[in-house]
């Protein structure tokens, strides 16, 4: 949804949905027409817009790092970002108990790789469709982030994009989702709620990060892939 931020004095006064932002400026300056209102709120969506095109030109100057893991897995996941009315957040998605692998975990869409994908971003895209409903049209595909490896034997393959609309319809496939978990940007990228998780991995005790939202711990791979787009999301100057 398009938004409006009124900033008076190089501060931020509010942000609204530009619907009723229009009725505001109706009230405050008296009824005017489409093309004075269009100059009136020629700042319009400014956020949204400067922050998704900077991500796509730092995804695209960035290099994914890559796997030597031929015997894993090939799959594809979706990192997905959204304006809300109180700001960018990213989408997860809590798995339920019937599937196979990483039962009742946090994670982003996505899933092993089918032939007919023709891509990568195809499998993120279709595994996103059928697990939360999000239509690949409505997705504007920013880049890519590292491969990483799972402990499940998955080569995962991650997708950063951008959600054209919301609120959105979300479909959840009750059989592999249980419920979605929508995660302010700004949230995760304070460095003071990310958690160091140490673990015993094959007799060694390794560190690894974690978030916590809501009671619901995001770890291990999705865990590893925020971390890793932090790292690029930090990088810009804003």
């Amino acid at each position: 949804m398009p938004l409006v931020e009124l900033i008076l004095g190089g501060q931020e006064i509010f942000r609204r949905p530009r619907a009723r932002f229009n009725w505001l400026i109706d009230r405050l300056c008296g009824p005017v027409d489409d093309a004075q209102r269009v100059n009136i709120v020629a700042f319009d969506n400014r956020t949204e817009v400067s922050l998704k095109e900077e991500l796509r030109s730092a995804l695209q100057s960035y290099q994914p790092g890559r796997m030597d893991r031929p015997d894993a897995i090939p799959a594809a996941a979706l990192l997905l970002l959204y304006e809300r009315d109180d700001g960018v957040h990213v989408l997860f998605q809590e798995r339920s108990y019937q599937v196979e692998h990483h039962k009742g975990e946090i994670s982003f869409p996505g899933g092993a790789r089918d032939e007919k994908d023709g891509s990568a971003a195809g499998t993120a895209l279709r595994e996103t469709y059928e697990e939360v409903g999000v239509a690949p049209d409505d997705v504007d595909l920013l880049g890519e982030l590292d491969e990483i490896w799972t402990i499940s034997n998955f080569r995962l393959r991650t997708f950063v994009g951008w959600l054209q609309d919301w609120p959105y319809p979300f479909q959840l496939q009750q059989s592999e989702v249980a419920a979605l978990l929508e995660v302010p940007l700004g949230y995760l990228a304070e460095p003071g709620n990310q958690v160091e998780d140490v673990r015993e991995i094959n007799g060694r005790c390794v560190v690894l990060p974690s978030y916590y939202w809501e009671e619901k711990r995001i770890w291990g791979a999705t865990a590893r892939i925020v971390t890793n787009f932090l790292d690029v999301y930090r990088t810009l100057e804003r």
